[in-house]
């Protein structure tokens, strides 16, 4: 796959419905989610929230409101359902196996995307997907999401996939690759 976007294509030609996006932003991806998935329920997961340690573009919690408000505009037309919380709190919403996919893009810090994977992937069916963004190794050489990935997927013995680094790509967000596995048990 090239990119993210033909990942939430992907997910239509699976027939999905059901699914999550941890880490909404102002909303780009979820779109392209829900327009890519007629009739999806996407539920859209951000804590649009500014705290101290937390390494982002954004530097003050008026910003983030700013962003949770450009995601309504862009994605409550759509049927999305806008979740104002952390990750790991908000899958206690959901139940076991429950979701057809996930796709995580919240903090990049390994111990952040170690744990968002342990707590979302159950919430996925068997036969569903659990994916996220920026597989690849930072500027500022933060490992996280790779290391995090990579020691899930070998623990579990699940077969690791990854979009390319999509370099044309216009928008800068939607050039680095993406992973993803097909959950099996």
């Amino acid at each position: 796959m090239k990119n993210r976007a033909e990942l939430a294509k992907h997910f239509a030609e699976l027939g999905f419905k059901d699914g999550v996006e941890v880490g909404v932003a102002d909303g780009f991806f979820s779109e392209v989610i829900c327009k890519a998935n007629p009739g999806v329920m996407l539920y859209c997961v951000d804590p649009w929230e500014f705290y101290p340690g937390y390494t982002t573009f954004k530097k003050n919690q008026a910003e983030f409101d700013a962003l949770y408000e450009d995601a309504k505009k862009r994605l409550e037309p759509l049927g999305c359902a806008l979740i104002r919380a952390r990750g790991v709190e908000a899958a206690k919403e959901f139940g076991e196996e429950e979701l057809d996919f996930v796709f995580l893009d919240g903090d990049h810090k390994y111990d952040a995307v170690k744990e968002d994977i342990a707590t979302w992937a159950p919430k996925v069916r068997i036969g569903g997907i659990v994916s996220g963004h920026d597989y690849y190794l930072t500027r500022a050489g933060n490992r996280g999401v790779i290391d995090a990935v990579d020691q899930y997927v070998a623990a579990n013995g699940y077969e690791l996939q990854t979009t390319d680094w999509d370099k044309e790509n216009p928008a800068p967000d939607e050039r680095q690759p993406s992973w993803y596995f097909v959950k099996t048990k």
